[in-house]
């Protein structure tokens, strides 16, 4: 049966640094990646929206005249 080798502390402190660092760069690239994608959406369904000011014309037709 082996046994299993403790590593030393510093070599432990790189291993969790380094595993944080990694982690937290996928994050950054995901984060940076869904807002390109939500950029990218926006970009694509401006031209199909209306304009603000319609906002009340719009719901007058919906309710019908007085």
């Amino acid at each position: 049966m082996s046994r299993r080798v403790r590593p030393s502390p510093l070599l432990r402190a790189i291993e969790r640094a380094t595993t944080a660092m990694t982690r937290r760069a996928i994050r950054a690239g995901a984060n940076a990646a869904g807002k390109a994608a939500a950029r990218g959406v926006e970009a694509m369904s401006a031209p199909y929206r209306l304009p603000a000011s319609t906002g009340d014309w719009v719901t007058g037709q919906a309710i019908g005249p007085g």
